[in-house]
C-alpha cells in the first residue's frame, strides 16, 4: 500500500480532494448545520395568487385604451393653434421686460455697500489676532511637551 501511494502521488491527491469534497457537500442540506450558521428558514407565501386576466378581458381593455386615444386625437384636432399661439404671444407682450429690469436695478442701488464693508471691517477689528496667536503658540508649546515626555518614554508617536 506503502508502495502504491509513493507510485501515484498525483492520484492519491486527487482521490483526497474528492473525499474531502463529498465530505463537505453532504453538509449542505442538513437539518443540523442550519440551526448553528444561523439560517433562516423559507416560508411559503401566504397571500392569494392575483387572479390572471384572460385574453378577452385584455382585449375588452384594449378597445377602452383604443376608444380614448381617438378621442383624444379628435379633441387635438378640434383645437384651434391660431387660438393657442395668439394666447401664448398675448402672455409674452404683457410680461414686461423694462419693468423686470428696472426693478432689478432699483434692488441692486438699495444694496449699501459701504454698510456691509462697514460691518465687515467691524468685524475684523472685534477679532483679537494677539489671542489667537498666543492660544496657537500654547498649543504648540503643549505638544513639544506631550512629545518629550513620550520621547523619554521610548514611545516616539
Amino acid at each position: 500500500m506503502k508502495q502504491f501511494i509513493l507510485n501515484n502521488k498525483m492520484l492519491c491527491g486527487i482521490i483526497g480532494a474528492i473525499v474531502l469534497g463529498v465530505i463537505t457537500m453532504s453538509f449542505q442540506d442538513s437539518p443540523f448545520i442550519h440551526p448553528r450558521l444561523g439560517v433562516q428558514e423559507v416560508y411559503e407565501d401566504t397571500t392569494k395568487p392575483k387572479k390572471k386576466l384572460s385574453q378577452a378581458e385584455i382585449d375588452s381593455v384594449m378597445k377602452e385604451v383604443q376608444k380614448a386615444m381617438e378621442q383624444v386625437a379628435e379633441e387635438m384636432k378640434n383645437m384651434d393653434m391660431s387660438q393657442v399661439t395668439a394666447e401664448v404671444n398675448k402672455a409674452l407682450k404683457e410680461v414686461d421686460v423694462q419693468k423686470i429690469m428696472n426693478e432689478v436695478q432699483q434692488s441692486l442701488k438699495e444694496v449699501d455697500m459701504k454698510k456691509i464693508m462697514e460691518d465687515v471691517n467691524n468685524s475684523l477689528k472685534d477679532i483679537d489676532s494677539k489671542k489667537i496667536e498666543a492660544d496657537v503658540k500654547d498649543i504648540q508649546q503643549r505638544r513639544w511637551i506631550v512629545r518629550d515626555s513620550l520621547k523619554a518614554r521610548c514611545v516616539v508617536p
